[in-house]
């Protein structure tokens, strides 16, 4: 496995310097810091064929009207303080700020062990799962890198002076979640979600599924949600990551989709059932 990836792409020596304008990507407050290992969208895939066979194409131009939707959306609902959010809305979000992948893994391994699964098909369902991941990551962050779409902090802020008279921007506007240093467009939080879930939903089949997310976070009593069904996961991330201030909901509905068809391909080509 070393050998097969040698020379990958891993740590190529890539910046992110393209020319500021209306659109493009810059560091963001608190941090300001730089894009995030640009390398990860270079790299080559395990099961898929390229990291832009899954291409999610452009995001909604400054123009368009859905972008003035999802711009006064995120705006409305995704900032600190004044939020148009509910309590219900506000809790979703803050459980989903502390869910990573290490609680799905440990949701996932649950379920392995009351289903009773031996140590083959655990092998199987964990091998798919993480490859599918780690495939999604690199077809996001190729993404990240073509468009490089600006987060809703610097749109809101810049919003005034975008070329579109319908944006109202407000210069002071914070999310709800300090965003990450890599730009919005496609949602990797979603991609990984949903590539989880699909993924999952294919070794175990569709319908009710009993899955559990546990969000532990310091300081707090852990809380865990249920679901019926792997996919409802997904739906709750989507708006988690615009209450969150973090993503115009295009790029959550976006990497979604990627999620869902990185998953369809691994179930696809690799790490088929055999016979006994």
């Amino acid at each position: 496995l070393v050998e097969l990836r040698a020379d990958d792409g891993r740590f190529a020596p890539l910046v992110f310097d393209r020319p500021l304008a209306p659109g493009v990507w810059r560091p963001t407050p608190p941090a300001m810091a730089p894009f995030f290992d640009p390398w990860l969208g270079q790299m080559d895939p395990f099961v898929v064929n390229s990291p832009t066979q899954f291409d999610p194409g452009a995001p909604p131009p400054i123009a368009s009207n859905l972008y003035v939707e999802e711009f006064n959306e995120v705006r409305d609902y995704g900032v600190n303080v004044g939020s148009r959010r509910s309590p219900q809305q506000t809790e979703s979000a803050l459980f989903f700020s502390d869910v990573g992948l290490g609680p799905l893994q440990a949701g996932l391994r649950d379920l392995v062990t009351r289903r009773g699964l031996d140590i083959s098909d655990s092998a199987r369902l964990f091998a798919a799962v993480d490859l599918s991941l780690a495939d999604d990551l690199f077809t996001v962050w190729r993404a990240k890198f073509d468009y490089g779409w600006w987060r809703p902090i610097t749109a809101i802020r810049e919003g005034n002076n975008d070329g579109n008279p319908s944006t109202v921007g407000d210069p002071g506007w914070t999310p709800l979640i300090p965003t990450p240093p890599y730009p919005d467009h496609t949602s990797g939080y979603n991609c990984a979600t949903s590539s989880f879930m699909h993924t999952a939903e294919a070794f175990f089949g569709r319908g009710k599924a009993e899955f559990d997310v546990v969000r532990i976070a310091p300081g707090v009593p852990n809380v865990t949600r249920d679901y019926e069904r792997f996919t409802d996961v997904i739906d709750d991330t989507i708006d988690a990551r615009v209450y969150q201030g973090l993503h115009f909901r295009s790029a959550d509905i976006q990497g979604a989709r990627i999620g869902r068809q990185v998953a369809a391909w691994v179930d696809d080509h690799a790490f088929q059932p055999v016979d006994s």
